[in-house]
């Protein structure tokens, strides 16, 4: 894969499951707002599932620009 189809992968896969973590950490937040108790620790689990999917897409990215071997491992544990 080179770097000209690397958007439509990234929207295809990693963009899709940090926006999809992200609006669920927000949902919980706002039912917490409405009264449900004790979501915001899986919120906040959600969220930073959001923000490792958001990290690997741009170390993809880096990656696949300079075609150097990328080590997921950290981001994915």
């Amino acid at each position: 894969m080179g770097l000209a189809a690397f958007p439509r992968y990234a929207v295809a896969t990693l963009r899709l499951c940090g926006a999809c973590f992200e609006l669920s950490a927000l949902f919980l937040r706002w039912l917490e707002r409405q009264g449900e108790r004790d979501l915001e620790p899986i919120a906040a689990e959600l969220a930073s599932i959001s923000n490792g999917a958001k990290a690997l897409q741009f170390k993809v990215a880096r990656a696949v620009n300079t075609k150097k071997a990328l080590d997921a491992a950290p981001l994915l544990g």
